[in-house]
């Protein structure tokens, strides 16, 4: 089978670096051998995108983190035949957790070894794709002011709610899913196809393959409420509370009176309207 792989070397730095030599040498070890890319930058990962489209490739095995796994994943939306192997080499690595891919590098190429695959849901967001999920409110805040090194993460995570606590912001959003169509005002809004916002679960009904992503959002907070439902958020026993409303969407639209910064997987953006499809099963996917 005519094999790409493609290692992120500066993946896993809060934890470690795994060199692309350790990477290479466990798939020889399990048979696996293929054209090598070193890639440190979007540019080169967009390089390796295009050969695996233009030089029938029909598997696709990449090493690294959330970061690097979720461009490839989304390179590889419409490459028909095309199987993907991850391996991951990251910090947080909420991709394969959420898929099962063990953290064990050689388990995790056993996986690929046992050829067992399964359909990966990604999410058209206008003219780009989503894997893991989008965000505003305070969960953008709170991802864009948040490093996610398990020793800072928590104060972080605070000090980012204490100023939200401090000046209090609302946005206003009119959504559409399906015929119905409803305004509303929310402190933050997620849109998650993983069910996680880093190491936070966001909604335990995620399920990855079902043509669905979860939409929650949260109705405007007193003062005196805010800093409660912060700590159930990052608890993750948000869902119990009365002001968070939950669905889950194949289809959705979110427009907002004026440009507002949301957080679409790694990168922010300003929109004033997100139109949204999930496009279930786009990915094909090795997993345990």
């Amino acid at each position: 089978m005519k094999t790409a792989i493609l290692i992120n070397a500066r993946a896993g730095a809060l934890h470690g670096l795994t060199l692309p030599e350790v990477v290479l040498d466990k798939l020889a070890r399990h048979g696996i051998t293929g054209d090598v890319t070193r890639a440190r930058t979007s540019r080169a990962m967009s390089a390796f995108i295009r050969r695996v489209k233009t030089t029938g490739v029909k598997r696709v095995i990449v090493a690294g983190g959330d970061g690097t796994i979720g461009t490839i994943l989304k390179g590889m939306v419409g490459a028909e035949g095309v199987t993907v192997g991850l391996i991951p080499t990251g910090s947080l690595n909420n991709i394969c957790t959420k898929l099962g891919i063990p953290s064990d590098i050689d388990q995790a190429i056993e996986t690929i070894v046992l050829a067992k695959t399964s359909g990966f849901d990604v999410a058209s967001v206008g003219k780009q794709y989503m894997i893991e999920g989008l965000g505003l409110g305070l969960i953008a805040e709170i991802f864009d002011r948040t490093d996610w090194d398990k020793e800072k993460k928590v104060v972080q995570m605070a000090t980012t709610t204490i100023k939200q606590v401090l000046k209090p912001t609302t946005i206003s959003v009119t959504a559409q899913v399906g015929t119905r169509i409803w305004q509303f005002e929310t402190v933050w809004l997620t849109l998650t196809n993983l069910g996680n916002l880093g190491a936070m679960t966001l909604s335990p009904e995620s399920k990855q393959g079902d043509g669905k992503m979860e939409f929650l959002y949260c109705k405007p907070l007193s003062l005196l409420e805010l800093p409660k439902y912060a700590a159930s958020f990052a608890r993750g026993t948000h869902l119990d509370r009365d002001k968070f409303e939950h669905m889950s969407v194949t289809k959705l639209r979110l427009s907002f009176p004026r440009q507002t910064t949301v957080h679409i997987d790694d990168q922010t953006y300003n929109r004033q309207r997100l139109d949204i499809t999930v496009l279930r099963k786009a990915i094909t996917v090795y997993t345990p």
